[in-house]
C-alpha cells in the first residue's frame, strides 16, 4: 500500500447511506443490469434526480452477484494522484487480492507532471487478469474538470478490458473522457427521462413517508414535479409538518418549504453571476432559443450558454430534435421568476413585453399572447387573442382556447363581447346549453363572427334548420370568409338537417363541408363531418357503409387524441348501433359505452339516443329490468334536437314492447293509452301496438295494426320494416295461415340480406318459423343460416350473481354509485375531484370484482347484489 493510500477517507469508497424510505425501482435495476453488459454507462440528470440513491440501492441488491467498487468523486480529485489513489482503493475494496495480485502491487502516479497514461496502461493490464468482471461506480463525476485527469480517465475508458465495467454518475458526464466511447456499442446512457419517478413510484415514496394520498393527488403532484425525486421528498417533508397535508401537497411548487432553499443552494448559487443573471432573465419564457435569449439578456453567446446549460443538466431540457429550443423545469423556472418578480417587478413586466414582441414578430403568436397577459398588457393580449381564437377553435384545440379566455380579467376590456361568445362556443362544443347562453348580449352593434357561430351551433343542437340557415347566411355574407369557416358552417348546417331527419340535404351539406375541411387541412372539422356522415348513412339503412365512415373518423380521432370529444361521440354511436343490428352485442356494448363517454351532459339528443340504444342492447341480452331503467333515464333527458313529441313516442314505443316482453300486457296497454300518438301513427308505435295485440292473444288485431307498415305507407328504418314483416308472419302463423307466414318471413329475409341484419330476427321470436322455412333462392342460404344460428342462441335473462358480495373500496363505491346515471367518465372525475385516469382505474377494478365486462353489466350486477 502506498503512503498516500493510508490518507484516504473511507467514506468516499462505498455508497453513501440512502435516505429513508427508499423506493425499489426494478425497471431501472434491469436497465442498469443491461447497461453494465457494455464497458461504459452514464447515469446523468439534474440535482436531486435520485441518481446516487438508485445506484446505491442497485449496488446493495447486486453486490452479492458481482464485485462492485464505488468512488464518490469530489473537487479534490482534480489532482491525478488522489484521483487514482481513490480509484485503486475502490477497486481493491471490490476484489480479493489473491484473485488479482497485480492490482494490489500498483502505485498511483505522484504529482501533476507524472505520466498518468503509463499508470493507466498498467491498470488495464492488471484488470485483464481478473477471473470475473468488476463494476466501478464513479459518482458525482461532474466534479471532474482537470484536463490531465479527464485525459487519463478517457484513456482508461477507451482501453478498458472486458473485465472492467464503468458507471459514471453525475449531473453531467465528462464529455472529454467520453468523446471516443460515445456512439459505440459499448456505451449506454440513462438520463433524466428514465430516472423520473412514475406515479406509482411517487405513491410508494409518499406512502413510505407516512402520507396517505389518493391516486389523483399523487398523480397531480408527480406531474407538477415531473418525476423529480428531491421535489417529491421535499413535498413529503413539508406535508408531514403541515396542519393539512392534503392542502400542502396541493400547493406544492417553487414556493413550497425546502424547495426554494434547495434550488438556491444546490443549483443557482453554484453558477457564476453571469449565468445566474442569464437564467433569471430567460425564466420568463416557456421555451427559448438562442435568438430570443440574446434579445432578453444581451448575451452575444446565448446559444453557447444554452447548449452548455443543457449539457450540464441544469434543469433545462431540449424541446426540439435539433436542440434549438429549450425549456426550464417548471419548478426551477417558477423559482427563478419568483426571485425576479420580488426583486424587480418592473423588470419582470419589461421582460415579458420584450419576449412577447419578439415572439409575435417571429410568428409565435400563442406565446406572444401569454407574455402579453403575464405583463398585464390586455390590449396587446386582446390583439393576439383576436388572431388566434378562430384557428384554435377550428383546429379542436379547445382546452388551450379556454385557458386563454379565462386569462382575461373579469371586466370586458377590448373585445369583451366576442370573448364571451367564444366562451359560449366552448360550452356548446360540450353540449352545455345552459352555460352557453349566460352573459351573451341580445343585440350587438356590429357583425360578430363568434356570436353568429353561437347562434348557428345552438340552432344545430335544437334541430332548427331555419335558424341555422339564417346564422349561416350571416357568416357567409362576410367578404371572403375563410375556407375553414365555410367548412364549419356547412358542418353545422348538415348536422341540423340530420337531426331534422332531412338526410339527403344533410349528406349534401356534409360532403361539401368535408371537401372544404380537407382542402384547408382542418382535421377536427373533418372528424365532425365523418361522424355526421356516418349517422346519415346509418339513417339511410346502410350500416356497413356507416361503420366504415365511422371507423375512418375514429382513426383520425385516435391519431389526434380526439376520441373523447363530442365530435367523436356520433362515430362511436354509429359503430355501436351497426354492431347491434348485426347481432354482435359485445361490440355494441363497447362502442356505445365509448359514445356515452364522448358525449357530454347537455348534448341532449345524442345522449338520450345513446341511452335508448343501450337499453335495446340490454333488452337483447334478456335484461328487461335494466333496459326499462335505461329508457326511463333517456326519457328524463331533455330531447333537445328532436321534437319532444317524436322522442317521447320513440321511448314510449320501446317501453310498451319491453312490458310485453316481460309478460305485463296490462301495463303495456296502460302505457299505450297514455301515448299522444300523431296521425298517421309512426312505425315504432305500430310495432309496439302489434306486439301488444299478440301478447293479448289477438293476432288479427296485430295484422290489422301492421297494414300501413306492410304496404309502405308508414315510413321508418329498415330494421323496423323487417320487424313489421316478422310480427305479421308470427301473427299469420298463429292464425294457421302457414303459407302467408312463409311469404312474409321470406320478405323479411330478403330485406335483411343486403346489410346482414340479424337483430330483428332475434327481437321478434320467430326461431320456430325460421327453422321450418325453406328458401328457394340459394343465394340466401348462408345469410339464413347465420340468422337461424343467432335465433337459436337467443338472449338469456340476466340472473343475479351468486356467491358473497365483493369487497369494494370506499372510492370504488363512490364511483359505482354514479354509474347508473348519465354522467360520463370525465364528469364522474369532476364530480369526485379525481382524474379521468383514476376513474378508469377504479372502473377496471369494479368490473373485475363484479365479473362484468362493461358499465351496463356492472350496474346490473351491482343492483342484483344490493350494492346499488
Amino acid at each position: 500500500m502506498s503512503p498516500d493510500a493510508r490518507l484516504l477517507m473511507l467514506s468516499k469508497i462505498g455508497p453513501p447511506l440512502n435516505p429513508s424510505p427508499v423506493v425499489a425501482r426494478p425497471r431501472l435495476f434491469h436497465e442498469l443490469d443491461d447497461a453494465v453488459g457494455g464497458s461504459v454507462c452514464t447515469v446523468v440528470a439534474p440535482a436531486g434526480w435520485g441518481k446516487t440513491v438508485l445506484l446505491g440501492s442497485w449496488v446493495e441488491r447486486r453486490a452479492a452477484d458481482r464485485p462492485i467498487g464505488w468512488l464518490s468523486v469530489g473537487p479534490e480529485e482534480n489532482d491525478a494522484a488522489p484521483f487514482w489513489n481513490y480509484l485503486l482503493a475502490a477497486l481493491r475494496a471490490a476484489v480479493d487480492e489473491d484473485t488479482c495480485p497485480p492490482l494490489f502491487s500498483l502505485s498511483a502516479p505522484r504529482g501533476r507532471g507524472a505520466d498518468g497514461r503509463v499508470f493507466v496502461a498498467l491498470l488495464v493490464n492488471a484488470l485483464s487478469t481478473l477471473p470475473v468482471p468488476v463494476v466501478l461506480v464513479l459518482d458525482d463525476v461532474h466534479e471532474l474538470h482537470a484536463p490531465d485527469v479527464l485525459d487519463q480517465l478517457g484513456f482508461l475508458l477507451r482501453h478498458a478490458p472486458a473485465q472492467l465495467r464503468v458507471v459514471l454518475a453525475g449531473r453531467f458526464g465528462p464529455q472529454a473522457a467520453l468523446a471516443e466511447v460515445r456512439g459505440t456499442g459499448r456505451f449506454r446512457e440513462i438520463g433524466a427521462a428514465a430516472l423520473a419517478f412514475t406515479a406509482e413510484e411517487a405513491g410508494e415514496l409518499l406512502a413510505g413517508a407516512g402520507l396517505d394520498l389518493d391516486a389523483d393527488r399523487i398523480s397531480t403532484l408527480n406531474e407538477r414535479a415531473e418525476g423529480w425525486a428531491a421535489g417529491l421528498r421535499m413535498a413529503a417533508l413539508s406535508a408531514r409538518a403541515a396542519p393539512d397535508p392534503d392542502e400542502q401537497v396541493a400547493g406544492f411548487g417553487p414556493d413550497a418549504p425546502f424547495v426554494a432553499d434547495y434550488l438556491l443552494s444546490e443549483v443557482l448559487l453554484r453558477q457564476p453571476p453571469v449565468v445566474q443573471d442569464f437564467l433569471r432573465r430567460i425564466s420568463v419564457c416557456r421555451t427559448v432559443d438562442a435568438a430570443l435569449a440574446a434579445h432578453l439578456t444581451g448575451a452575444d453567446d446565448a446559444g453557447r450558454l444554452l447548449a452548455d446549460l443543457h449539457r450540464r443538466n441544469l434543469f433545462i431540457t431540449a424541446v426540439t430534435p435539433d436542440r434549438a429550443w429549450f425549456r426550464l423545469h417548471p419548478i426551477f423556472a417558477g423559482f427563478l421568476r419568483g426571485r425576479l418578480e420580488r426583486s424587480d417587478p418592473g423588470e419582470a413586466r419589461r421582460l415579458h413585453q420584450a419576449a412577447g414582441d419578439w415572439l409575435g414578430r417571429h410568428g409565435h403568436h400563442r406565446d406572444a399572447f401569454w407574455h402579453a397577459a403575464d405583463a398585464g398588457d390586455w390590449a396587446r393580449a386582446a390583439h393576439w387573442f383576436d388572431r388566434l381564437w378562430l384557428p384554435l377553435y377550428l383546429g379542436g384545440d379547445h382546452s388551450a382556447l379556454a385557458g386563454m379566455v379565462a386569462r382575461f380579467p373579469d371586466d370586458d376590456g377590448p373585445g369583451g363581447t366576442d370573448r364571451r361568445a367564444v366562451r359560449a362556443l366552448l360550452h356548446l362544443a360540450t353540449g352545455d346549453l345552459a352555460n352557453a347562453v349566460r352573459g351573451l348580449p341580445a343585440e350587438t352593434s356590429g357583425p360578430s363572427v363568434p356570436l353568429e357561430l353561437v347562434r348557428l351551433h345552438r340552432a344545430r343542437l335544437a334541430g332548427d334548420v331555419r335558424a341555422a340557415r339564417d346564422a349561416a347566411a350571416a357568416l357567409l355574407a362576410a367578404p371572403d370568409p375563410p375556407v375553414e369557416l365555410q367548412a364549419l358552417v356547412f358542418l353545422h348546417l348538415g348536422a341540423a338537417e340530420l337531426w331534422a331527419e332531412n338526410r339527403p340535404a344533410a349528406r349534401r351539406r356534409l360532403e361539401e363541408a368535408l371537401a372544404l375541411a380537407r382542402g384547408s387541412g382542418r382535421q377536427y372539422i373533418m372528424l365532425g363531418c365523418l361522424s355526421q356522415l356516418a349517422a346519415v348513412a346509418g339513417g339511410q339503412n346502410r350500416p356497413a357503409e356507416a361503420a366504415n365512415i365511422a371507423r375512418t373518423g375514429l382513426d383520425l380521432a385516435e391519431r389526434r387524441g380526439w376520441t373523447h370529444t363530442a365530435e367523436a361521440a356520433m362515430a362511436w354511436h354509429v359503430l355501436g348501433w351497426s354492431h347491434y343490428l348485426w347481432g354482435d352485442l359485445d361490440a355494441a356494448d363497447q362502442y356505445l359505452d365509448r359514445a356515452e363517454d364522448a358525449a357530454r351532459r347537455g348534448g341532449a339528443a345524442e345522449q338520450a339516443t345513446i341511452r335508448c340504444d343501450q337499453a335495446l342492447v340490454q333488452a337483447a341480452r334478456g335484461d328487461v329490468g335494466g333496459a326499462l331503467a335505461a329508457l326511463q333515464e333517456a326519457r328524463d333527458i331533455p330531447a333537445g334536437a328532436r321534437s319532444p313529441a317524436t322522442f317521447a313516442t320513440l321511448i314510449g314505443s320501446e317501453l310498451i314492447r319491453l312490458r310485453c316482453a316481460s309478460g305485463q300486457p296490462d301495463a303495456a296497454a296502460r302505457l299505450l293509452a297514455e301515448v299522444a300518438a300523431p296521425d298517421p301513427w309512426p312505425l315504432p308505435l305500430l310495432l309496439a301496438k302489434a306486439e301488444l295485440r299478440l301478447a293479448q292473444g289477438d293476432p288479427l288485431g296485430a295484422l290489422d295494426t301492421l297494414r300501413p307498415a306492410l304496404s309502405g305507407a308508414a315510413d321508418g328504418f329498415l330494421e323496423e320494416r323487417i320487424q313489421a314483416f316478422l310480427l305479421a308472419a308470427l301473427a299469420s302463423a298463429r292464425l294457421g295461415r302457414s303459407a302467408t307466414a312463409g311469404t312474409l318471413l321470406a320478405q323479411a329475409v330478403r330485406l335483411g340480406r343486403r346489410e346482414r341484419f340479424v337483430q330483428p330476427f332475434i327481437r321478434v321470436p320467430v326461431a320456430a318459423l325460421l327453422a321450418a322455412h325453406r328458401e328457394p333462392d340459394t343465394d340466401l342460404d348462408e345469410y339464413l343460416e347465420t340468422v337461424r344460428a343467432a335465433t337459436r342462441t337467443g338472449a338469456e335473462p340476466v340472473a343475479a350473481r351468486s356467491g358473497p358480495r365483493p369487497e369494494l373500496s370506499a372510492r370504488e363505491v363512490e364511483v359505482l354509485r354514479l354509474l347508473p346515471g348519465v354522467l360520463t367518465v370525465p364528469e364522474i372525475a369532476a364530480e369526485l375531484y379525481i382524474s379521468v385516469n383514476t376513474v378508469k382505474a377504479h372502473l377496471k377494478s369494479i368490473y373485475r370484482k363484479l365479473g362484468a365486462p362493461n358499465r351496463r353489466t356492472a350496474v346490473r350486477a351491482a343492483q342484483s347484489m344490493g350494492l346499488l
